[in-house]
């Protein structure tokens, strides 16, 4: 697991109502929403189109709390994503 302490979503500025879909996502493996899906696959266009008004504001944050404390298999790229999808089965 790679449970992910709720004190760096606040270090980072990252939402709270994004917290359980981040931790599902490093700790199960499992598909997080539309705007998520986009940030981990580092399509920051279609993240722009699907976040809500404060992810949308958010995206550096993501950006850096991704590159400075998640799992670097987690993130970075479509294929990425789905290897680390697979790797939970």
């Amino acid at each position: 697991m790679h449970t992910i302490d709720q004190t760096l979503y606040e270090k980072y500025g990252i939402p709270q109502h994004m917290w359980d879909g981040l931790n599902m996502w490093f700790d199960y493996h499992r598909e997080p929403g539309g705007f998520l899906q986009s940030v981990l696959k580092n399509d920051l266009i279609n993240a722009a189109l699907h976040g809500d008004t404060i992810n949308r504001a958010c995206l550096h944050n993501y950006v850096l709390f991704l590159v400075n404390e998640a799992p670097e298999p987690s993130y970075g790229s479509a294929e990425k994503y789905l290897a680390w999808i697979n790797a939970s089965k």
